[in-house]
């Protein structure tokens, strides 16, 4: 006797993708007749099983209730792996916009007007969010996700310094107290001026997504907490982030004219001294911070440095470069000129990823600690000055609206599809939320392993090339369109899968998704003749599994559950695996969630696949997602 087993349900309720009982039958998968491999894999499919015994269907009935009760411990956030968002708000004053920017495919990704043109705003991120200072207006917030700009009930003009990390955005006030940000629907916490750390006073009104730059008194944010920093007494005080109180305080040889900045992924304080182009580097918690590093080669026109990835950067606005410092103690680098010389550029950093802007002007630039960098334009003109940029990856998540659009050239990656067969009504969108293309080379760099460096396929899935087929016509349709692969299931039937003709070994896997009318998106790689494979999936509310199925029957748990943000349900996202040797590893818009060691499968054909029961309630168990730009590179 076989007997179903369901699955639990995800972390997120209802919103995410359910897990039906398992698919049971006896024998290979095969493309021809019954339910679909994936499907039978996934436990899609309830239809023409035939309960052998009583004792079976009763545990059908029974098995639910106590589903429920284990789906809730699974939803537990403890368990959820650290996922950065790699995308920076950048000021665009010419403009008088905040420009979204992708930090993995150096592509803008939205433009959300914020003032008039000219003004001279600044900006700083906390998390996906960005919030704009012009004095003396409202502080404004920019939504991470709807890109929708709302006011803060704060004045700008009573903030002399604004820091941010992933967890809070910080605001040194006018009378020397802190105000604590907070997403909605928290309240704003303000806390009266830290007792130890000196007397209150005004600072300058400028800020940065760590901290802010020059002057006498400075808030910066590193790993360990919020630095205040008295320049005239020479000294930095660690605070709380949740009293607000000093908890550490270290003598520092940071002056006035010093441009002082935080690591927010480590217990760093960054000090460039333009006078004499040299770096201090302080641990907070430290009891001592001396000695400088002279910046080689660069001049008196420096701006404040970010930390990333086990290096320094610092802006060298004179040559219109970026100095790079290697904290391990490896030689220095410096990248390509990225600026006009003298152009006031300034660097931010979000999820680890370091970016390059010009405030004042339509350059921006991606930079690595290898003095690697891809440039972009944010907005209209010509690109910007310096050599070819270097291989730029694929793109991330868009929010542009969707609506039907020409297949993207090697220069132009701004086609978004509707989610729907039919037509939509242009929408008119505000803020705006325009793309624009960077200058990117003939062969795509693989942004998550240097050594996949051979791309073997790079499909934009908007004509059939005879790569691609259906794997079984009574599940559901593998459909081409100008905006994509249409994967649907139908016939009762919600999961429903296609496959490629290209077997990989050690890989990596990429593909752009719109969740369309499902609840879920996956890909699939080595996939053997008996429904075998292992298989990557994400859902609308977060939830991402990486796990394998053997002979039509899925692993149980899943070899690997966790979760990111909820991806926005309107936008484009990219989901990729990669393989090397027996382990593979999930990534969702460029930040990796989580691996597997499981050495069964070593080779087989990649596919994508459709969880349907169409969202937001699932009551119709079909459902449609849109695939495109696949792209696979080999060692």
């Amino acid at each position: 006797m076989i007997e179903p087993r369901p699955w639990r349900p995800p972390p997120g309720g209802p919103a995410g993708p359910t897990r039906p009982a398992r698919a049971v039958g006896a024998g290979p998968l095969t493309r021809a007749g019954g339910p679909g491999r994936l499907a039978r894999t996934l436990g899609a499919v309830r239809s023409g099983r035939r309960w052998r015994s009583l004792p079976a269907a009763l545990l059908a009935i029974v098995l639910p209730v106590g589903v429920a009760v284990v789906g809730v411990h699974r939803g537990d956030p403890a368990t959820r792996p650290a996922v950065r968002y790699a995308s920076a708000w950048l000021a665009s004053r010419a403009i008088g916009a905040l420009t979204l920017v992708d930090g993995v495919s150096a592509e803008v990704a939205a433009t959300v007007p914020v003032a008039p043109p000219g003004s001279p705003f600044t900006v700083t991120q906390q998390g996906r969010a960005g919030y704009v200072t012009a004095p003396p207006g409202p502080l404004v917030r920019v939504d991470g996700a709807t890109h929708a700009p709302r006011p803060v009930d704060v004045p700008s003009g009573e903030l002399s310094a604004l820091a941010g990390d992933d967890r809070y955005l910080w605001g040194l006030r006018r009378d020397g107290g802190l105000t604590r940000f907070a997403d909605a629907p928290a309240v704003p916490r303000a806390f009266a001026p830290p007792a130890g750390a000196g007397p209150g006073g005004a600072g300058p009104a400028v800020t940065g997504s760590a901290g802010s730059t020059g002057g006498a008194r400075r808030l910066v944010v590193t790993g360990a907490g919020p630095v205040l920093v008295d320049a005239d007494a020479r000294r930095a005080y660690l605070l709380s982030p949740e009293r607000g109180e000093v908890v550490h305080e270290l003598p520092v040889d940071i002056g006035p004219d010093d441009l002082v900045s935080g690591v927010p992924d480590g217990p760093w304080l960054l000090a460039v001294r333009p006078a004499d182009a040299t770096l201090l580097r302080c641990e907070v918690r430290a009891d001592t911070c001396s000695g400088r590093t002279t910046l080689v080669g660069a001049g008196p026109e420096l701006g404040a440095a970010v930390g990333a990835r086990g290096a320094v950067f610092v802006p060298d606005r004179g040559a219109g470069v970026v100095r790079i410092v290697d904290l391990a103690g490896g030689p220095g680098a410096a990248t390509e000129r990225l600026a006009d010389p003298g152009a006031r550029v300034e660097l931010s950093v979000a999820g680890g990823v370091v970016f390059l802007n010009d405030p004042d002007g339509p350059a921006a630039a991606v930079v690595a600690a290898d003095g690697s960098a891809r440039r972009l334009v944010k907005y209209g003109g010509a690109p910007p000055a310096g050599p070819p940029a270097t291989a730029t990856p694929p793109p991330t998540a868009s929010s542009a609206p969707p609506g039907p659009s020409p297949r993207p050239g090697p220069t132009d990656r701004s086609a978004s599809p509707t989610p729907s067969r039919t037509p939509s009504r242009s929408p008119t969108p505000s803020p705006s939320r325009t793309r624009t293309p960077s200058p990117t080379p003939s062969t795509p760099r693989n942004p998550y392993l240097r050594e996949h460096d051979r791309l073997v396929l790079d499909d934009p899935m908007t004509r059939n090339t005879g790569r691609w087929s259906n794997d079984n016509d009574a599940t559901g349709t593998c459909r081409f369109a100008s905006d994509g692969y249409h994967v649907e299931s139908s016939n009762g039937h919600r999961f429903h899968e296609c496959y490629g003709d290209l077997r990989v070994e050690d890989f990596t896997y990429e593909v752009r998704f719109h969740f369309g009318t499902a609840r879920a998106a996956g890909v699939f790689v080595r996939q053997s003749g008996d429904g075998s494979w292992y298989f990557a999936m994400i859902g609308r509310s977060g939830t991402v599994w990486l796990s394998k199925g053997v002979a039509g029957v899925p692993e149980d748990p899943d070899l690997f559950t966790g979760s990111v943000d909820p991806p926005d349900p309107n936008g484009w996202h990219r989901l990729a695996v990669t393989g090397v040797g027996d382990t593979l590893t999930v990534y969702v818009d460029g930040e990796r969630v989580g691996s597997i060691t499981d050495g069964q499968f070593d080779a087989g054909p990649i596919g994508v696949f459709t969880d349907g029961g169409r969202a937001p309630d699932g009551a119709d168990p079909h459902g449609e997602t849109i695939f495109r730009d696949v792209r696979v590179w080999r060692p």
